[in-house]
């Protein structure tokens, strides 16, 4: 009796342990051209539904040389550029979906817990997939 009690309690808790990830949807979604050191990138502008992170965000999409760059909106978001290839940069390069996931801290309030988001980038071709990792702070 004792064993199937902590065997339901575990699966509990583990239960509970999956409902902390919270998935957040794309309110709005825009994919641009901009020309950043003779470079021409795919810049992404998106906003988010939850409403302690409710503020636009950036996403630049390109080559290597621009990893590190970071774009900050309010809040502390920070979205870091991240080096991502595509077949073709040019005008056929159309993103059409993006989703993200955030791990959230059990205590937002502590900086040591750090939030990563992974976003799924998938573009008009539809073979093109990337996760792109970048972190909230």
């Amino acid at each position: 009796m004792n064993k199937l009690l902590f065997l339901s309690c575990s699966v509990l808790l583990f239960s509970f342990a999956l409902q902390a990830q919270s998935t957040l949807q794309i309110k709005d979604l825009k994919a641009f051209f901009v020309d950043k050191d003779s470079t021409r990138c795919i810049l992404v502008k998106y906003l988010i539904n939850e409403p302690a992170l409710a503020d636009s965000c950036y996403l630049l999409v390109g080559t290597a040389k621009d990893a590190g760059d970071v774009y900050t909106g309010r809040y502390g978001i920070n979205c870091s550029a991240v080096p991502c290839h595509f077949n073709g940069m040019g005008a056929d390069v159309v993103i059409t979906s993006l989703t993200v996931q955030v791990f959230l801290p059990v205590n937002p309030a502590l900086e040591t817990n750090a939030t990563h988001i992974c976003t799924y980038v998938t573009t008009k071709q539809g073979m093109v997939t990337e996760r792109l990792y970048f972190a909230l702070k």
